[in-house]
């Protein structure tokens, strides 16, 4: 059995790592660490944000609030 991968945006990522998915909001965040940016995709909507950062960023992580 092959597991199914399906590409839900082309987000132009130089070196995309460390999805988190937020269960509550049902969100999935990742990281760029080579063109230093976090970005959120809504799979409901296809909704996809980046925010630039000023140095690489390696992970994301959630919080209680």
């Amino acid at each position: 059995m092959h597991p199914s991968v399906t590409c839900l945006i082309d987000a132009g990522c130089a070196l995309g790592e460390g999805p988190v998915w937020d269960e509550r909001q049902g969100l999935l965040w990742w990281v760029d660490i080579k063109n230093p940016a976090i970005h959120r995709i809504d799979p409901a909507t296809g909704e996809h944000r980046r925010w630039p950062t000023p140095q690489p960023v390696t992970a994301v992580a959630l919080r209680e609030a």
